[in-house]
């Protein structure tokens, strides 16, 4: 057995021994042993030590694995994919961007024309916009405190800025004298040259494009494009409808361009869900642009 003093005065840094003999295990190896000057401890091994300092990299690897584990929040950016593009497009004093259906992918701008903002709610005034008689152009008619006449027009292009009743016409049907089956009118409508009432790019939508979009039964504020329920213009008195006693029926209209019978064809919404149906030429409704 080995002895080692601990007022063992070591000139070199590290001394160096060999114990012969038997260990405690009994065996006739040689051990190497390590004396610290004035302890007269024995050290660990060097092996020992390079185990400790793999151990210390390994550790230091395991860290920075953990480090690189938090780029995964950069998925996160997908969380701000929306439906709404950035493109401005301004028609007739209005700005109007652009909102891509989830289901058909179409584009259609993100308002009711002459809107001024995008719905909040169901009953926001400020996105009802404007209400048109079918087939009429941009010429002041649309807005809904416009001015009223008795005096039936003979086509598009001389209707004038007057909202057209139609108590006196016959059957209270129409604003035009001409164009009976709408025809003329529907072409107006389905122009996207920027020269009808959408602005350039977009045009007036069919009835079946309005209704992939609206299936029977859907929620229309819920749905991507935020239709109000805005409800329309009558077009034999020219008042808004429906109403009675003050009091609105929170309902929804908007036109489309597809007519039938000499009647076009709109979407209708309330709080059951969505329908289509048809109502004279003279009636006034929101219109929503399509691409075309």
């Amino acid at each position: 057995m080995s002895i080692y003093s601990k007022n063992a005065i070591v000139v070199l840094s590290v001394l160096t021994l060999t114990a012969c003999g038997g260990g405690t295990d009994g065996n006739n190896n040689e051990t190497s042993l390590l004396v610290v000057p004035n302890t007269g401890i024995p050290n660990k091994s060097t092996t020992t030590d390079t185990k400790t300092k793999t151990e210390a990299n390994t550790n230091t690897t395991t860290e920075a694995n953990t480090t690189t584990d938090t780029n995964t929040t950069t998925d996160t950016n997908t969380t701000t994919d929306t439906n709404t593009t950035t493109e401005v497009n301004t028609h007739n004093g209005t700005d109007y961007k652009t909102v891509v259906s989830p289901t058909t992918k179409r584009r259609w701008l993100d308002r009711n024309l002459g809107a001024a903002q995008v719905c909040e709610s169901a009953d926001d005034v400020a996105c009802f916009g404007d209400y048109y008689q079918w087939g009429r152009n941009y010429d002041g008619h649309e807005d809904s405190k416009s001015t009223t006449t008795d005096s039936i027009a003979a086509s598009i292009a001389e209707a004038g800025t007057f909202f057209i009743k139609t108590l006196n016409s016959p059957m209270n049907k129409d604003w035009m004298s001409t164009d009976t089956d709408g025809s003329t009118r529907q072409a107006n409508w389905s122009k996207g040259d920027g020269t009808s009432i959408c602005p350039t790019g977009f045009r007036v939508p069919t009835i079946g494009e309005l209704q992939d979009e609206l299936p029977n039964g859907t929620d229309a504020f819920t749905n991507f494009l935020k239709l109000p329920t805005a409800n329309y213009r009558g077009g034999v008195r020219g008042i808004q409808r429906p109403q009675t006693a003050g009091v609105v029926t929170p309902r929804g209209y908007v036109y489309s361009s597809t007519t039938l019978e000499n009647k076009p064809w709109f979407l209708e919404w309330n709080s059951n869900g969505t329908s289509k149906s048809r109502l004279s030429f003279a009636d006034a409704m929101p219109i929503r642009c399509i691409n075309k």
